[in-house]
């Protein structure tokens, strides 16, 4: 059995009050699978109905490897770094100080290598008000699962399959080497520099995805939306939103047929820094084996083309 002792903070979030409760004892069991963490708490602070504590851990950790994490009523943030180890950083929120010392939080190796990250509240389990987030700095990771509820969500770097759920947050990815599967209520989606393709939903918030390298599908309601290919990319993209604006920006690599479904704006289309195009109502600009479809209602549509003034594409109306 290994044991490793987290560091604890010599400060913790406060709040409007203070209730100093004693450390709980570091304990830990092997898992079905092997080893299982679980972290003392220091000092704790005491706010409405429950207190809270953050506390600091590290486990081996090796670059390339899954992830997957469970949280609630928490933020998570991941980022990488050129260590060997994994240094999670957890802040804790329970009912009561006792309730609080006795909930654990566990790293188990996932079968195959990897981590798995989660908190286990103390019997009937987590209940109102009570929550964990995370904060974790380890090397690239490697396929990525991420869970949480009322907190936003933050990776950056690695590669493969990144899956990011949460609600009442936004989500922000960047620097990632695959494809992506993001969803969200109530807050904003961010991705910068995702080499694969993208799948994107949310409502009640704005989503900008910048230097796209693969398909692009997006959808929102009441927020805006921004795509932009990376200059390799030739799409395809589908971006769905309504009560907001959307603006398409393509490289010159990028052959295809926009479509402009629209209703209460106008659609504009620009092509080497000249306004080529603009109508209202649905309407479709330019040919070719790809596809854009842009729609939205309540909002204007720009696209901006990259593409050299010698291979314009006729535009194509098909309704005023």
């Amino acid at each position: 059995m290994l044991i490793l002792s987290p560091r604890r903070r010599p400060s913790v979030h406060r709040q409007s009050q203070r209730n100093d409760a004693p450390a709980a004892k570091l304990s830990a069991g092997l898992a079905a699978s092997g080893l299982a963490l679980a972290l003392g708490l220091g000092g704790c602070s005491s706010s409405w109905s429950t207190v809270t504590a953050t506390q600091v851990s590290s486990v081996p950790a090796r670059a390339g490897e899954p992830l997957r994490l469970e949280a609630a009523n928490g933020s998570v943030k991941i980022e990488p770094w050129d260590q060997s180890t994994a240094e999670i950083t957890a802040r804790i929120s329970a009912q009561s100080s006792e309730r609080l010392n006795a909930t654990e939080i566990r790293a188990e190796p996932l079968p195959g290598g990897g981590l798995h990250v989660f908190a286990v509240f103390p019997p009937p389990g987590r209940k109102n008000a009570e929550g964990c987030a995370f904060t974790i700095r380890m090397p690239a990771t490697g396929e990525t699962t991420i869970r949480t509820s009322n907190g936003s969500i933050e990776l950056s770097g690695g590669r493969g399959l990144a899956s990011l759920e949460t609600s009442n947050g936004s989500i922000t990815l960047s620097d990632r080497d695959g494809p992506a599967v993001l969803d969200t209520s109530n807050g904003r989606i961010v991705v910068e520099n995702l080499t694969g393709n993208l799948e994107a939903d949310t409502s009640n918030g704005s989503i900008r995805i910048v230097n796209a390298g693969g398909a692009v599908d997006v959808s929102s309601t009441n927020g805006s939306a921004f795509v932009s290919l990376a200059p390799s990319s030739n799409g395809p993209v589908d971006v769905d939103t309504s009560n907001g604006s959307i603006e398409f920006r393509a490289p010159a690599s990028f052959a295809g047929a926009i479509e402009l479904d629209r209703s209460n704006g106008r659609s504009r289309v620009h092509q080497a820094g000249k306004l080529v195009f603009s109508t209202r109502g649905d309407s479709h600009y330019g040919d070719g084996p790809r596809r854009a479809r842009l729609d939205t209602s309540n909002g204007n549509i720009d696209v901006y083309l990259e593409a050299p003034d010698h291979s314009e594409p006729a535009p194509k109306p098909n309704s005023n």
